[in-house]
């Protein structure tokens, strides 16, 4: 598996009397690099939040709703669906009420009306109300907001998405990206809270202030600033609410309310109130988080959580449908991901945008079609793409589109659709500099075992709250003897580890990291954090491995796995009768413009050693071993492979050449690859290592009669042959029509006896000195 760790930032922090000295490393990868910052940041402060009145257009705003109360005005507060937008309206709904504005809300119906404000319903709007505010939308929405001054609203429009060129002719507009503001990455709700602590006071804002730190985790706005301090007072509201709505969806998440982080509302919190306005109508968590009733709030919280298991149900269908699509696209040409489905929910397949971008590493877009010639969808960011300036450059393809660096929404007509998929990589390819889009695991320092301990999992708690340019903090452990790797879980998918350094011991947990069961031994490298893991009343330190890489240089050689791989390669080329094409022989060393490509060379290795010694020469290809699928086929050194993507374009078979019908049968798996030998020994090697004469294979078969079948070590002791020459006999007699073989446990069993000869092998035709079919 390709892994590459690269730390944050280039510069340590400053050392703290008494602090550990990853905690500078740390606070250096945070851009804090005097004590005075880093005290700031460690002690976050009401005074750290910018006053509101330095917000652009926040005392305009102010002044306007105050004639709206002198005058007996109606006001129109409209929001978004997400939680961002319905925070958002929650503060401002409550704001003009305290100012004595006669409000109420209104959210659109993602899947009726889609995003941002639409004609309809700013019609409708004008018969109830004489004064509109926007939240978390309205800054692209120009003509509806021309046309709701045209009907006679007057309308302000706070927002904090990207500004397009002709901003919206509101009577005033409040937006942290206006020249002049102190903080540009405030999110719908804190615009929102900035007008609310202007027109009310700070008392009153205090009091909004745990609506609005659970917009601001949940909308993935840089944790940093004000956002920073504004979350971490936020998340103590939290802990100390009286809310009975989120009393009530903390209860059903399975949360401790005096317990809460940043963690558990993105993770936990959010996505059950993003899912109301998915499936249904986004008006059940605003009137959730406005409740005051126990008993209300905890239908509406039983509710939310149903929505949101039908969420992930349904998250989980769009997901297998586009990845699907994903495994068919040839990523080695394209930079940017764009699926479509049939029948996908608009509420939904942004969240499979963010998994794909997530899983591959590529900017992703899924989009559902509506039925009418349109397309809607959603689309996420990867690998340090400005998401937004690359749509962008799209943009004369979308009925509309909007967004920020990170997300972003989309309608098209359906037959664009092939070339938004053809544009937006090239504008992806642009801003990568014809670099192919590739993951990285950032690390903010190197930790020992050691180091590892209760008091440094307490130190961490203190950089909270974690979120987008704050992340949780992560470190590389390197050199890690796997003392003990075992699969748990319902379908083994999870590792449970037990890791050595320098005689230290640490246990760990990998989610999603079954498949390193199956990785040669050898030292690893990691990257994880120290956790607290409670059992019996006893706490222990318990690494949560984030991801693992194995050292090549430090792989183990496995004699019998390498034989057993080869033996079942040779098998599946003998079998399919591959036509006599003997691949070139290119020297001893690869061509060099094969192995500076990023993509599509794949150096095929059967014996351990080999392999070691390509990467050592070329550590920035990825080691693989087992299945090799990955449709990005990204350059890579190979050894004891199964199956593998067709998407390489170059397969250097660099143990030599085994057989003539080699070529044909790696250019059948790899349609259109360039196959090349080194001029090695290695695969004659091994084949005399398989090799069985035909006395040797009549003395296995009857072996086989007298014992009514067996395993390789039952006929080595039967027959006084090695295990492996066995097992390689069992494949021939497979192939005779004698036998069956399993291919995990290497067990043969008997069938009905017929008459055939050795010849009608081809493996035995092959390893005994002919063409192999």
């Amino acid at each position: 598996m390709l892994q590459r760790f690269v730390r944050r930032g280039e510069t340590d922090g400053p050392r703290l009397p008494g602090a550990p000295a990853w905690l500078s490393r740390v606070l250096g990868a945070r851009g804090i690099q005097d004590e005075a910052a880093a005290q700031a940041y460690l002690n976050p402060s009401f005074d750290q939040i910018f006053p509101p009145a330095t917000l652009p257009g926040v005392p305009a705003a102010v002044e306007r709703i105050r004639t709206w109360r002198e005058r007996g005005l109606r006001a129109a507060v409209y929001g978004d669906y997400d939680v961002d937008g319905v925070c958002a309206s929650v503060i401002m709904v409550a704001a003009l009420r305290q100012a004595g504005v006669d409000a109420f809300p209104y959210i659109p119906d993602r899947h009726e009306e889609g995003y941002g404000l639409n004609e309809s319903a700013v019609r409708a709007l004008s018969a109830r109300c004489e004064a509109l505010v926007t939240v978390d939308c309205g800054v692209t929405s120009v003509g509806e907001v021309a046309l709701a001054r045209e009907m006679g609203m007057e309308v302000i429009v706070t927002d904090h998405h990207h500004l397009p060129e002709k901003l919206p002719p509101a009577d005033t507009l409040v937006s942290p990206l206006l020249p002049g503001s102190p903080y540009p990455f405030l999110c719908g709700a804190g615009v929102a809270w900035k007008v609310a602590w202007a027109l009310c006071g700070e008392a009153f804002a205090r009091s909004m202030m745990d609506v609005c730190a659970l917009a601001t985790v949940a909308d993935l706005v840089p944790l940093t600033g004000e956002n920073r301090a504004l979350t971490a007072l936020g998340l103590q509201a939290c802990r100390d609410t009286r809310r009975e709505g989120l009393l009530a969806l903390c209860r059903v998440a399975g949360l401790d309310v005096k317990k809460l982080t940043s963690e558990s509302v993105a993770y936990q919190l959010a996505p059950r109130l993003n899912a109301a306005g998915r499936l249904e109508s986004a008006m059940d968590a605003y009137r959730l988080l406005t409740s005051t009733e126990m008993g209300e709030s905890n239908r509406l919280a039983l509710k939310l959580g149903e929505m949101n298991a039908r969420r992930r149900a349904e998250e989980g269908r769009v997901l297998l449908e586009a990845d699907a699509q994903v495994q068919k696209m040839d990523l080695t040409a394209l930079r940017a991901i764009v699926t479509v489905g049939e029948d996908w929910d608009s509420g939904v397949v942004g969240l499979a945008a963010g998994r794909l971008a997530e899983k591959y590493a590529y900017p992703a877009v899924a989009l559902t079609r509506t039925g009418d010639g349109r397309c809607v969808g959603s689309a996420r960011s990867a690998c340090g793409v400005d998401l937004y300036r690359a749509l962008s450059d799209c943009g004369d393809i979308f009925i509309r589109f909007g967004g920020h660096r990170q997300a972003a929404g989309m309608t098209l007509t359906e037959e664009n659709v092939p070339l938004l998929r053809e544009r937006l990589s090239a504008a992806v390819a642009e801003q990568l500099g014809g670099q192919a889009p590739m993951a990285q695991t950032e690390y903010d320092a190197d930790m020992t075992l050691k180091e590892a301990t209760l008091e440094a999992v307490a130190c961490m708690a203190r950089l909270e709250p974690f979120g987008m340019e704050n992340p949780a903090p992560r470190f590389r452990f390197t050199g890690l003897e796997p003392v003990a790797l075992r699969a748990v879980g319902a379908d083994g998918a999870h590792l449970k580890c037990t890791f050595r350094q320098d005689g230290d011991l640490r246990d760990g947990i990998f989610f999603r990291g079954g498949a390193y069961l199956r990785a040669p031994e050898g030292r690893m490298d990691a990257v994880g954090v120290p956790g607290v893991n409670e059992y019996q009343g006893r706490r222990t330190v318990q690494l949560q491995v984030r991801a693992l890489a194995l050292r090549p240089e430090t792989a183990a050689e496995n004699p019998w796995r390498e034989r057993t791989s080869f033996l079942q390669e040779m098998c599946r080329w003998t079998e399919n009768q591959f036509p006599f094409t003997p691949p070139p022989v290119t020297g001893e060393e690869p061509p060099e413009g094969w192995v500076q490509a990023a993509q599509g060379t794949l150096l095929v290795c059967r014996r351990m050693a080999t392999a070691r010694a390509l990467w050592v020469k070329y550590p920035h290809l990825a080691f693989e071993t087992g299945d090799c699928t990955d449709p990005r086929a990204y350059s890579a050194v190979g050894v004891w492979l199964g199956d593998v993507s067709p998407r390489f374009r170059r397969v250097l078979l660099c143990d030599g050449s085994a057989s003539a019908s080699e070529a044909a049968y790696w250019q059948a798996r790899c349609p259109g690859a360039q196959v090349r030998a080194l001029n090695g020994r290695g695969a004659e090697a091994l084949m005399a290592d398989l090799r069985v004469t035909l006395p040797q294979l009549r003395e296995v078969y009857r072996a086989l009669r007298r014992r009514g079948g067996g395993g390789t070590e039952d006929m080595a002791a039967e027959t006084g042959l090695e295990p492996i020459r066995c097992l390689s006999a069992f494949y021939m007699l497979a192939q005779m029509g004698l036998i069956s073989v399993s291919e995990t446990t290497g067990a043969a069993a008997l069938l009905q006896s017929r008459k055939c000869e050795a010849e009608d092998s081809p493996l035995f035709r092959l390893l005994s000195g002919g063409c192999g079919a």
